[in-house]
Protein backbone atom coordinates (compact mmCIF):
# COMPACT_ATOMS: atom_id res chain seq x y z
CA UNK A 1 0.00 0.00 0.00
CA UNK A 2 1.32 3.41 -0.95
CA UNK A 3 2.03 5.92 1.79
CA UNK A 4 1.12 9.53 1.09
CA UNK A 5 2.22 12.72 2.76
CA UNK A 6 -0.39 14.76 4.62
CA UNK A 7 -0.40 17.58 2.08
CA UNK A 8 -4.14 17.92 1.59
CA UNK A 9 -5.06 18.78 5.18
CA UNK A 10 -4.92 22.01 7.12
CA UNK A 11 -3.04 20.73 10.15
CA UNK A 12 -3.81 18.94 13.37
CA UNK A 13 -7.35 17.83 14.05
CA UNK A 14 -9.07 19.45 17.02
CA UNK A 15 -9.40 16.35 19.17
CA UNK A 16 -12.20 17.98 21.17
CA UNK A 17 -14.41 17.45 18.11
CA UNK A 18 -13.34 13.86 17.51
CA UNK A 19 -16.92 12.59 17.77
CA UNK A 20 -18.84 15.10 15.67
CA UNK A 21 -21.71 12.79 14.78
CA UNK A 22 -22.46 12.19 18.45
CA UNK A 23 -22.23 15.90 19.21
CA UNK A 24 -24.79 16.61 16.48
CA UNK A 25 -27.19 14.11 18.03
CA UNK A 26 -26.72 15.56 21.51
CA UNK A 27 -27.50 19.02 20.15
CA UNK A 28 -30.86 17.76 18.83
CA UNK A 29 -34.16 16.76 20.40
CA UNK A 30 -33.68 13.32 21.98
CA UNK A 31 -35.63 11.31 24.51
CA UNK A 32 -33.91 10.99 27.92
CA UNK A 33 -33.07 7.36 27.11
CA UNK A 34 -31.51 8.14 23.75
CA UNK A 35 -29.65 11.13 25.14
CA UNK A 36 -28.09 8.90 27.79
CA UNK A 37 -27.08 6.39 25.11
CA UNK A 38 -25.21 9.16 23.29
CA UNK A 39 -23.59 10.39 26.52
CA UNK A 40 -22.44 6.85 27.32
CA UNK A 41 -21.06 6.55 23.78
CA UNK A 42 -19.12 9.80 24.10
CA UNK A 43 -17.75 8.90 27.53
CA UNK A 44 -16.75 5.43 26.37
CA UNK A 45 -15.00 6.73 23.24
CA UNK A 46 -13.28 9.54 25.15
CA UNK A 47 -11.92 7.12 27.73
CA UNK A 48 -10.70 4.82 24.97
CA UNK A 49 -8.70 7.40 23.04
CA UNK A 50 -6.99 8.90 26.07
CA UNK A 51 -5.81 5.59 27.51
CA UNK A 52 -8.31 5.35 30.38
CA UNK A 53 -9.94 2.24 28.93
CA UNK A 54 -10.31 0.45 32.28
CA UNK A 55 -13.01 2.99 33.21
CA UNK A 56 -15.14 1.80 30.29
CA UNK A 57 -16.29 -1.05 32.55
CA UNK A 58 -17.83 1.32 35.07
CA UNK A 59 -21.46 0.14 35.65
CA UNK A 60 -22.75 3.55 34.61
CA UNK A 61 -21.55 2.71 31.09
CA UNK A 62 -21.36 -1.03 30.56
CA UNK A 63 -23.03 -4.25 31.71
CA UNK A 64 -21.01 -6.76 33.72
CA UNK A 65 -20.50 -9.16 30.80
CA UNK A 66 -20.45 -7.29 27.47
CA UNK A 67 -19.91 -9.16 24.21
CA UNK A 68 -18.03 -7.92 21.17
CA UNK A 69 -17.60 -8.95 17.56
CA UNK A 70 -14.67 -7.41 15.73
CA UNK A 71 -13.74 -8.20 12.12
CA UNK A 72 -10.17 -7.20 11.23
CA UNK A 73 -8.57 -8.28 7.98
CA UNK A 74 -8.38 -12.06 8.00
CA UNK A 75 -9.19 -12.27 11.71
CA UNK A 76 -12.62 -12.42 13.32
CA UNK A 77 -12.84 -11.90 17.05
CA UNK A 78 -15.87 -12.95 19.09
CA UNK A 79 -15.45 -11.78 22.67
CA UNK A 80 -18.20 -13.03 24.96
CA UNK A 81 -17.10 -12.02 28.46
CA UNK A 82 -15.57 -9.06 30.28
CA UNK A 83 -12.08 -10.57 30.54
CA UNK A 84 -11.91 -11.04 26.75
CA UNK A 85 -13.13 -7.50 26.12
CA UNK A 86 -10.54 -6.17 28.56
CA UNK A 87 -7.87 -8.06 26.62
CA UNK A 88 -9.10 -6.36 23.43
CA UNK A 89 -8.81 -2.83 24.85
CA UNK A 90 -5.46 -3.57 26.45
CA UNK A 91 -4.18 -4.82 23.09
CA UNK A 92 -5.22 -1.57 21.39
CA UNK A 93 -3.54 0.50 24.07
CA UNK A 94 -0.36 -1.59 24.06
CA UNK A 95 -0.13 -1.41 20.26
CA UNK A 96 -0.28 2.39 20.41
CA UNK A 97 -3.33 2.72 18.17
CA UNK A 98 -6.04 3.84 20.57
CA UNK A 99 -6.13 7.51 19.48
CA UNK A 100 -8.69 7.98 16.73
CA UNK A 101 -10.69 10.85 15.32
CA UNK A 102 -13.98 10.26 13.49
CA UNK A 103 -15.13 12.40 10.57
CA UNK A 104 -18.12 12.17 8.22
CA UNK A 105 -20.00 10.20 10.88
CA UNK A 106 -23.64 9.24 10.35
CA UNK A 107 -25.49 7.82 13.36
CA UNK A 108 -28.75 5.86 13.18
CA UNK A 109 -30.16 5.92 16.70
CA UNK A 110 -32.93 3.83 18.28
CA UNK A 111 -33.92 2.93 21.84
CA UNK A 112 -31.93 -0.31 21.51
CA UNK A 113 -28.70 1.39 20.46
CA UNK A 114 -27.24 2.82 17.30
CA UNK A 115 -25.29 2.14 14.15
CA UNK A 116 -22.57 4.49 12.97
CA UNK A 117 -20.65 4.82 9.73
CA UNK A 118 -17.58 7.05 9.82
CA UNK A 119 -14.11 7.65 8.47
CA UNK A 120 -11.69 6.72 11.25
CA UNK A 121 -8.35 8.53 11.48
CA UNK A 122 -6.19 6.24 13.62
CA UNK A 123 -2.91 7.57 14.98
CA UNK A 124 0.05 5.20 15.08
CA UNK A 125 3.82 5.10 14.89
CA UNK A 126 5.62 3.37 12.05
CA UNK A 127 6.25 0.14 13.94
CA UNK A 128 2.56 -0.21 14.73
CA UNK A 129 1.63 0.61 11.13
CA UNK A 130 3.87 -2.20 9.91
CA UNK A 131 2.29 -4.63 12.38
CA UNK A 132 -1.09 -3.63 10.88
CA UNK A 133 0.10 -4.77 7.46
CA UNK A 134 1.30 -1.49 5.97
CA UNK A 135 4.58 -1.26 4.06
CA UNK A 136 6.52 1.16 6.25
CA UNK A 137 10.22 1.98 6.19
CA UNK A 138 10.35 4.67 8.87
CA UNK A 139 9.45 2.75 12.01
CA UNK A 140 9.89 5.87 14.13
CA UNK A 141 7.65 7.95 11.87
CA UNK A 142 4.21 9.37 12.63
CA UNK A 143 1.23 8.09 10.68
CA UNK A 144 -2.53 8.28 10.42
CA UNK A 145 -4.48 5.35 9.03
CA UNK A 146 -7.75 6.40 7.40
CA UNK A 147 -10.34 3.66 7.24
CA UNK A 148 -14.14 3.60 6.88
CA UNK A 149 -15.88 1.54 9.53
CA UNK A 150 -19.41 0.57 10.51
CA UNK A 151 -20.16 -0.12 14.16
CA UNK A 152 -23.26 -1.37 15.94
CA UNK A 153 -23.54 -0.51 19.64
CA UNK A 154 -26.19 -2.33 21.68
CA UNK A 155 -27.79 -1.07 24.89
CA UNK A 156 -30.25 -2.36 27.47
CA UNK A 157 -33.29 -0.62 28.93
CA UNK A 158 -31.06 1.24 31.40
CA UNK A 159 -28.87 2.67 28.61
CA UNK A 160 -25.93 0.50 29.61
CA UNK A 161 -23.87 -0.79 26.71
CA UNK A 162 -24.22 -4.54 26.26
CA UNK A 163 -21.85 -5.01 23.34
CA UNK A 164 -20.36 -3.81 20.07
CA UNK A 165 -20.14 -5.09 16.52
CA UNK A 166 -17.24 -3.50 14.60
CA UNK A 167 -16.78 -3.90 10.85
CA UNK A 168 -13.82 -1.96 9.41
CA UNK A 169 -13.39 -1.66 5.66
CA UNK A 170 -10.78 -4.08 4.24
CA UNK A 171 -8.82 -1.23 2.62
CA UNK A 172 -7.25 1.86 4.17
CA UNK A 173 -4.99 4.78 3.36
CA UNK A 174 -1.87 5.37 5.42
CA UNK A 175 -0.67 8.96 5.64
CA UNK A 176 2.70 10.06 7.00
CA UNK A 177 2.42 13.26 9.02
CA UNK A 178 4.64 15.75 10.81
CA UNK A 179 4.96 15.35 14.57
CA UNK A 180 3.03 18.60 14.93
CA UNK A 181 -0.01 16.93 13.31
CA UNK A 182 0.10 13.89 15.57
CA UNK A 183 -1.80 13.16 18.79
CA UNK A 184 -0.37 10.94 21.51
CA UNK A 185 -2.50 9.28 24.16
CA UNK A 186 -1.01 11.52 26.83
CA UNK A 187 -1.78 14.68 24.86
CA UNK A 188 -5.38 13.61 24.29
CA UNK A 189 -5.78 12.86 27.98
CA UNK A 190 -4.56 16.35 28.86
CA UNK A 191 -7.13 17.93 26.52
CA UNK A 192 -10.12 15.72 27.35
CA UNK A 193 -9.48 14.88 31.00
CA UNK A 194 -11.56 17.64 32.57
CA UNK A 195 -14.45 17.04 30.18
CA UNK A 196 -14.44 13.33 31.00
CA UNK A 197 -14.45 14.01 34.74
CA UNK A 198 -17.36 16.46 34.38
CA UNK A 199 -19.34 13.97 32.32
CA UNK A 200 -19.05 11.36 35.06
CA UNK A 201 -21.08 13.67 37.26
CA UNK A 202 -23.82 13.95 34.62
CA UNK A 203 -23.90 10.17 34.19
CA UNK A 204 -24.30 9.73 37.94
CA UNK A 205 -27.67 11.53 37.95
Amino acid sequence: MAITEMANTTGRFDVRGFLGGCDEKLAGDLSPHQRRIMLVYKQHASLEICGRWTEIFDPRLTVEQPDYVFAAGKKYYKLEDASSVRWFYNALSTAGSSVRVLTDEEIYLTDKGFMSEALYHIYMRGETARSYGHEVEDLDGYYIERRWSIVNWRFNENARMTGERVYPAPTAELVKVDRSHFWTTEEVQEVLGDEIDSRWKVLSD
